[in-house]
């Protein structure tokens, strides 16, 4: 799942609507950090549901993303900076990819990046008070649209669908807008006896 969710993309021009966009970055504006907890699920192009998982979730913006699966395996995936780590629990690896800091790498980037970019990444509908659709502009991206919705300033769920028809849902829970968080917690040294993989750009 990591590989619909964390994926280096590259930079286009926006046609986004300015109003629905101004919404959005309104609504993300003084959410410059989250944590929580989520549960995730996806789903084929009939309904039925292939994976679930859940676990625990930080953000701190610019770009620092910390999204730990607790079940059904055990996987941590951390973003930092230009770095992106994934490490797998049961399997003792742990993979670092390069990554740049202000790349739209992934939906989570619409929570976790740099909200003044929206605009250059993506165009942006706003569906109705709650809910905001956004497509992605940039070439090669592994997922068609990005809905987002709000319950008051805070997320409550996001689905996205990959190329496949597929559709991720995830809804958040335990939500807080302000956990204390700083970039020190999103440290991440790989474990001793792990297998280490590195990818170069």
């Amino acid at each position: 799942m990591y590989r619909f969710l964390f994926c280096a993309f590259f930079l286009v021009a926006s046609a986004s609507s300015l109003g629905d966009a101004e919404s959005l970055r309104a609504r993300l504006a003084d959410l410059e950090q989250l944590s929580g907890r989520f549960q995730q699920g996806l789903v084929n192009g009939v309904g039925d549901t292939l994976e679930r998982s859940s676990g625990e979730f930080a953000f701190l913006r610019p770009s620092y993303l910390r999204w730990h699966i607790v079940e059904p395996e055990e996987q941590l995936l951390v973003a930092v900076g230009e770095s992106f780590w994934l490490y797998d629990v049961e399997l003792e690896t742990v993979t670092r990819r390069p990554m740049a800091a202000d790349s739209p790498y992934s939906p989570m980037a619409i929570l976790s990046g740099d909200i003044r970019l929206l605009e250059d990444y993506y165009a942006i509908e706003r569906e109705d008070e709650h809910v905001w659709l956004l497509t992605p502009l940039f070439p090669d991206a592994e997922f068609e649209w990005v809905r987002l919705r709000f319950d008051g300033r805070l997320p409550v769920t996001m689905a996205f669908r990959d190329r496949l028809g597929r559709v991720s849902n995830i809804i958040f829970a335990e939500v807080d807008a302000q956990p204390g968080l700083s970039p020190d917690d999103f440290n991440f040294v790989p474990p001793e006896g792990v297998d280490l993989y590195v990818d170069e750009p």
